[in-house]
Formats: structure tokens, sequence, C-alpha cells
């Protein structure tokens, strides 16, 4: 059945003639589809160059506006560094004035403390002295004499004042050069005889007899007690009243040397101001016309038994001369720690100017190079037009490194070639100035490149002539 089937099939009709091909148009056809390729393939080329210039460009603006932003921002932290520095300076530069401040009015404190306190616990002890004989001298007025309790404290403490006020005269005419004995033996009788009385209280006790003797030799004491307080409080007082052309705040040498003079010059100090140990008084004309130098006068008078008015004004003017040069030099010092932080303040401002003229010099120097990575990037698409096919050429110095022909010849075959397989015609003119050779020289070069081409693609044309039939056989079957 396959045989009559194959027998009776109509034969298929024949393909009808093919019109008549001219050969120069095909060939103008085909010389002209290659120049179109050859052309827009340069043209791909130029506009792949240019993107990639324009990302170069791009990516070197990007990276010199960073580096400009990065020293930017490093300038200025470091002139915050500078100007935080300067605030801290000063603040340090306060902070220790003031450090010291406190540390001289702590000074001065416990030094006044010291003496105070020094001064007290004596005059403690002599008042304690003091009352243990009066309550002895009491408790005898009261119960060996009938008075009433109150009358016998009172007369025990007036006989204590009489004593101690007697004792405190002949020392102040001892210090002034005046008599003094018959004091100091009245003093010393009324010692005895509120010794005597303390005694005569203690000693008829019948439970208390221990005391007698202890009281009646501290009443005897009293006045050897009062003498030390004075001595010490004198001496305390010496340097206050030299106060004549001389500072009231004596140094600790100059304060020991003058409680070292002794009672001679102290005397001959008092007998200056009139023998009077009553403190300086002051008329009515002078509060009136002087009412606050007047009123710290009369103060430092009492404080210190100043008796002459004018060394009392010239004590208080030395102080507040002291008080004002405190003041003085307290605001000098806030002047120096102003000008020190307007120096600081002048340094930061000095280094912020220079740092901004750095930063204008480098902005200059980045706008500079900017303006010449813009002129590289319009130079650049000149370049992109230059012939494309001169890229497979090599240049003068490559040529010149070849020192045998055969190495030229092989390199232009090569170029040639490279050049062929990219659709790019190498005319024979270009290949001779680029080896700097005869047009027949390069000529000879393109036909063997063209003679090799055409055999490897007969080559290839018989391979695929010599597959077509096994193809079809593998169909058929």
């Amino acid at each position: 059945m396959r045989l009559l089937t194959r027998l009776h099939r109509t034969p298929e009709p024949a393909p009808a003639a093919a019109a008549p091909v001219d050969p120069l148009a095909a060939a103008e056809a085909a010389e002209a589809a290659t120049l179109l390729a050859r052309a827009e393939a340069e043209h791909q080329a130029v506009v792949n160059a240019a993107r990639i210039a324009d990302a170069e460009a791009a990516a070197k603006i990007a990276a010199i506006e960073a580096k400009s932003r990065t020293e930017q921002d490093r300038r200025d932290a470091r002139a915050a560094d500078e100007r935080a520095r300067a605030a801290k300076a000063a603040r340090e530069t306060e902070a220790a004035a003031h450090r010291d401040q406190r540390a001289e009015r702590g000074r001065t404190t416990r030094v006044k403390i010291a003496a105070y306190s020094e001064r007290t616990r004596r005059l403690a002890v002599n008042i304690v002295v003091n009352v243990g004989c009066g309550i002895g001298q009491s408790l005898f007025f009261h119960e060996q004499q009938g008075l009433i309790l109150l009358f016998a404290v009172l007369l025990a403490a007036g006989l204590e004042l009489v004593s101690v006020t007697t004792l405190d005269y002949g020392l102040a005419a001892r210090r002034d050069g005046r008599p003094y004995k018959l004091k100091f033996f009245t003093a010393a009788l009324l010692a005895g005889g509120v010794a005597a009385l303390n005694y005569a209280h203690w000693s008829n006790s019948t439970t208390q007899q221990g005391l007698a003797w202890p009281l009646a030799i501290l009443s005897l004491l009293c006045p050897l007690l009062w003498a030390w307080y004075a001595a010490a409080r004198d001496a305390e007082t010496a340097p206050v009243l030299q106060v004549a052309g001389t500072a009231a705040r004596t140094g600790t040498a100059a304060a020991r040397q003058q409680q070292a003079i002794g009672t001679g010059q102290h005397g001959a100090a008092r007998q200056q101001h009139d023998g009077s140990t009553r403190p300086a008084s002051f008329t009515a004309y002078q509060w009136i016309m002087w009412l606050s130098d007047t009123r710290a006068a009369k103060r430092y008078a009492i404080r210190y038994s100043i008796t002459n008015p004018q060394d009392a004004y010239r004590a208080a003017a030395q102080h507040a001369a002291d008080i004002e040069a405190g003041e003085r030099a307290a605001a000098r010092r806030e002047r120096q720690d102003l000008a020190y932080a307007e120096a600081g303040w002048e340094y930061a401002e000095r280094l912020l100017a220079a740092e901004r003229e750095q930063a204008a010099a480098a902005l200059a120097e980045l706008q500079a190079d900017l303006g010449r990575a813009h002129e590289l990037l319009a130079a650049r698409p000149k370049e992109l037009d230059a012939p494309a096919r001169d890229r497979y050429l090599p240049t003068p110095d490559e040529v010149a490194a070849m020192p045998t022909d055969e190495e030229k010849r092989e390199s232009a075959r090569d170029a040639y070639r490279t050049a062929r397989l990219d659709d790019v015609e190498l005319t024979g003119p270009a290949i001779a100035a680029a080896y700097g050779m005869s047009e027949s020289w390069a000529r000879a070069r393109t036909r063997e490149v063209r003679k090799v081409l055409r055999v490897q693609l007969d080559d290839e044309e018989r391979a695929d002539e010599r597959a077509e039939p096994s193809e079809a056989e593998g169909i058929g079957e």
C-alpha cells in the first residue's frame, strides 16, 4: 500500500524561477549594510565611552564634595573644641579664684576662732575661780551673819569686783609708769580677806571642812590669775595701739616683735595717751560732721583701749584702707580672670579665622579641580570623536619598540584581523602610516589576512554542507 500510494502521488510543482539578481546592486546593498552596521557600532561605542566619562566625572566631583564637607566638619569640630577649652579654662580660673577666697575666709575665721577661744578659755577659768570663791563668801554672810541670801550674794559679788578692779587699776598704773604699789597692796589685802571669809565658812561646816584650804588658796590666787590674764590681753592688743603710720594688720614676725617690746614702751604709749585708761572720746562737732568715721573710730577705741582720738581715727582709716585694698585686689583678680577669658576667646577667634582662611583656600582649590574636571569632561568627547579604527593600530612608541620587520608584520596582521572581526575596515594608508611603511606593504598584510579568513570561511561552509545530509538522514529515519 505504501508503494501504491507513492506511485499515485502527484508530483510537486516546480519552484518558480528566481528573478535575476544584479551582482553590483547586491554588492552595493551589502556594502551599505556593512557601513551602516559599522556606523551604528561606532556610535554605540562613542555613547558608551561618553557615559563612562560622565560617570567618572560625577564620581570625582562627588568625592571632591565629600572631602570638602569632611574638612569643613573637621574644622568646625576643632573650633568647637578650642571654644570649649577656652570656656573650661575661664571656669577653672574663676573656680580657683573662688577657692582662694573661701580658703582666705576660712583661714581668717580659724584665726579668729582660735584667738577668741583662747581668750574665752582664760576668762572662763578666772570667772569660775571667782564664782567658787564668791559662793563661800555669800554662804558665810548668809549662814553665819544672818543676812538675806540675795544681799549675801550681792555683797560677795561686790567684794570680788572691788578686788579685781583694784588689781586692774594697779596693773594699768604700772603699765603707764604711775604709782601702783598701794593698789597692789590693797588688792592683796582684799584677796586675803576673801580667803579668810572662805576659810571661816568652810572650816565651820560639819560635812565640807576639806574645802576650807583649797578655796582659801584659790582666793589668794585670784589676783595672780587676773594679772596673768591682763598681761596676755595687753600682749594681744599691743600691736593695734601702734597704728600711727603703720598697717593695722601686721605680719606674724612683726606681731611677735611688737609683743616682745615689753612694758616700758607700752607704758610710754599710755603716757602719750594722756595717762588715761578710758577709750577715746569725741566731740559733738566730730559726731555731727563725720558720723560714720567717728562711729568706726569709737568702735576701735573701745575694742583696743585706744585713748587718743587721732589714733582711733587712724586705726579706723587703716582698717577701711585694708578692706578697700582687699576689694581692689579682688577686682584686680576678676579683671585678670576676665582678661584671661578674653584672651582665650581671641585665641579661639584667631584659630577660627585661620580655619576659615584654610577652608576658603581649600574651596578655591576644589573649585579649580572642578573646573579642570569640567574641562577634561568637555575635551573627552573630542577624543571620542576620533576614528574608531585608530584603536586597533599601535602607537608610535609601540611601533618603535618592535625591533624586527617580522614583529611589525605580525602586529599589522593582528590589527587588521581584529578590526575585520569587529566589522571595522582598516585601509592600507592608515596601516602604512601607523607602521611607517609603504602602502604596498600594508596591502600585502591585508591580503594575507583576507586569504586566511577566506580559507577559514570555506572550511566552515564545507563543514556546514557535510553536516546538512546527516541531519536530513536523521529526519527521514
